[in-house]
């Protein structure tokens, strides 16, 4: 009877012997245990009272009512045990019962909020928690089901060229109101012709059916720039708006998910690269280039142990008496293989590799070793200007690793002068004034490269601790146009003369200019009309000639 009980209880339930073990609930003990009690009990009970009745009754009719008087209290007694017996058994039993009700509840929550965390689990995983777009696991999954049934599809990767500029002037809460409104007009512009997704930051993705309607891709591209816009305003403040987009085809360029992606923001990378505010098809050329950068990256981890770099100098002249006062060093790469590769080349992919430290520390090195063999030579009034980048002026570790560079020679620092350009500045512009007036302490002059291409060149100027401002070669290339720009030229010499600033013009090519600056009060000059750069080797030999430029 109890086992049957207990086992209907306890059916397909795990909590079976948890629940024994704590109530005491066992069917064959406890039916062992109510029948031997019920045994001993009434063979004590008959053997007990037949003795006593035997040695005090001798009246056979009293001894057989007391008998029948015995049986009966018998009967009550076992049956107060038994019912005790039973009663604790059962109560036990009940306890368990409701425990295991209660178990079944918290285990029936657990299953709700279960289902609640997976489809939690299941929307996160396809979905962008931010804008509700797909995740990029949600389109690899929509994109493989489109691959399976071989539908023909544009995939177009996207990015905001300068979607920095909102969070740092705002903050990235303000930033993810934008993400979240670019996100929308994404949406609804694609809801009819494909879906879109959100790759990540700022980086987007649309996958548009070639078989819909519209079957000019280049009508759809122009489409998305006017649903995007040109400025976004907040707060009565005003952004503008570009993207760069990258677009591979299936199944033209590949047949493969991951490359897919890849093609996509390859293409997105050179349109970035190539001005931003641009879209570039996916070509074989792209692919090319890629691979030809990544092995440019591999062969900079060993450039410097393989001596391939090489320091040139450009000669910089007093465009008042025509003679070379000082030169910029530039780093050149021979390559065993490759031949000579362009700084515009390899730079950019340091910088990206995070080589450039090294590189930087290298230029430092050698170009301070040839100012110490300018001065063995009696040339102590030459000065050398060398570029440092923003990584390095803004890595506590590099920049410290580059000051003990600087502590470890003895030359005249007043004759060293270290360009920075103003994009290199304006990301944190207290800090990097800072390290700028630790660099000034050895005696270095700073110059600011490029000045003019910048948009806040005039906000900053007077914060900057600068001494040089070196006029960018697009500004000079229009002085023989006479237009404008003339008249910005001068009014720029005029302000940092003004400010006692030394002004340096690059990239003079003609006499025009090279009579224009002079005759308008530059200071000083240097361009492929004066010379071109060249080994150490070769500025010796101009300088110990006292070449002099003259025309």
């Amino acid at each position: 009877m109890f086992k049957k009980i207990i086992k209907e209880i306890f059916k397909n339930n795990e909590n079976t012997d948890y629940l024994n073990e704590k109530y005491k609930i066992y069917p064959y003990k406890e039916a062992i245990i109510i029948g031997l009690t019920y045994l001993c009990f009434g063979i004590l009970w008959i053997w007990l009272s037949d003795k006593i009745l035997d040695l005090m009754i001798s009246d056979i009719d009293l001894y057989s009512k007391i008998q029948t008087l015995k049986g009966g209290i018998y009967v009550l007694i076992t049956s107060v045990l038994i019912f005790l017996l039973v009663y604790k058994r059962a109560d036990n039993i009940k306890k368990a019962i409701i425990e295991l009700r209660q178990t079944y509840k918290n285990l029936q929550k657990l299953h709700n909020e279960l289902i609640v965390s997976e489809e939690n689990l299941k929307n996160s995983f396809y979905f962008d928690s931010l804008t509700n777009l797909l995740s990029r696991n949600g389109l690899e999954f929509e994109i493989k089901k489109l691959i399976e049934n071989d539908k023909s599809f544009s995939f177009i990767y996207i990015d905001f060229d300068n979607f920095k500029n909102i969070n740092n002037t705002l903050g990235y809460s303000v930033g993810n109101v934008f993400l979240k409104e670019m996100a929308e007009k994404l949406f609804n512009y694609v809801s009819s012709k494909g879906f879109a997704g959100r790759l990540g930051g700022d980086e987007f993705a649309l996958v548009i059916s070639n078989d819909f309607s519209a079957l000019n891709l280049s009508s759809e591209i122009k489409r998305i720039y006017e649903c995007i816009g040109k400025k976004w305003e907040i707060n009565s403040l005003e952004f503008f708006i570009s993207i760069s987009m990258g677009i591979s085809i299936f199944p033209n360029d590949t047949k493969n998910l991951e490359e897919i992606f890849r093609n996509a923001e390859l293409a997105m990378n050179r349109a970035k690269t190539e001005g931003k505010g641009r879209t570039i098809f996916f070509t074989g050329e792209i692919l090319n280039n890629n691979s030809e950068t990544i092995n440019y990256a591999n062969s900079l981890f060993n450039a410097i142990e393989n001596d391939e770099f090489e320091l040139y100098y450009q000669a910089k002249f007093d465009l008042e008496s025509g003679s070379i006062i000082g030169c910029e060093a530039l780093i050149r790469w021979f390559h065993p293989i490759y031949g000579f590769i362009s700084p515009a080349v390899f730079i950019p992919i340091a910088e990206e590799t995070g080589q450039i430290y090294a590189i930087e520390k290298w230029i430092f090195t050698k170009a301070l070793q040839q100012k110490l063999e300018f001065e063995s030579r009696g040339y102590y009034n030459m000065d050398i200007s060398i570029n440092l980048s923003s990584k390095t002026l803004m890595s506590n570790i590099n920049f410290e690793e580059l000051e003990e560079i600087l502590a470890r020679y003895k030359v005249d620092y007043s004759k060293i002068i270290i360009e920075v350009t103003e994009t290199s500045l304006i990301s944190d512009i207290e800090f990097a004034i800072t390290r700028l007036k630790l660099l000034k302490k050895y005696g270095i002059k700073i110059a600011l490269d490029d000045f003019g291409t910048g948009y806040s060149s005039l906000t900053y100027l007077k914060r900057l601790p600068i001494d040089i401002i070196k006029l960018d070669k697009s500004f000079i290339s229009y002085i023989e146009k006479k237009g404008k720009d003339c008249y910005i030229i001068k009014s720029i010499i005029s302000l940092a003369k003004d400010l006692e600033y030394e002004v340096v013009a690059e990239g003079i090519e003609t006499k025009e200019q090279y009579i224009f600056l002079r005759d308008n009060n530059c200071d000083s000059a240097q361009g492929y009309l004066l010379a071109k750069p060249n080994n150490s080797h070769v500025i010796l030999d101009m300088l110990d000639k006292k070449y002099k430029y003259v025309f």
